[in-house]
Parts: C-alpha cells; sequence; structure tokens
C-alpha cells in the first residue's frame, strides 16, 4: 500500500496537471505562454508516472 505522504504528492502533482491545463486553454494566453504551459504539463505527468511506479515498487 501506498505511503500516506506518496499518496499526498501524487495528489498535489495531479491538482497542478489540472492548473496547468486549464491555463493552457486560456485563449487569452500567448504562444510564448502556451509553451511554457505545455512544457511545464509534459514534466508534471512525467514526474507523476514516476511516482506511480514508485508507489507500486513500495
Amino acid at each position: 500500500m501506498a505511503s500516506k505522504n506518496g499518496m499526498r504528492t501524487r495528489e498535489r502533482i495531479c491538482y497542478l496537471i489540472g492548473k496547468y491545463q486549464c491555463r493552457l486553454e486560456d485563449e487569452r494566453i500567448s504562444d510564448r505562454e502556451k509553451k511554457i504551459y505545455a512544457d511545464v504539463l509534459e514534466d508534471l505527468r512525467h514526474l507523476l508516472e514516476t511516482a506511480m511506479q514508485e508507489g507500486l515498487q513500495s
């Protein structure tokens, strides 16, 4: 079973993914900001994948 801290970490990463996804979909942001948010989302998704794999191993 995953640790309480591990679960909290994954929940926070999911929260951030949702937050940046909403920002990315905002039509008022510039192309430069869209690129930044897309890169952040990619990093967060990779981080979540890693956290999930580590949770399964523990």
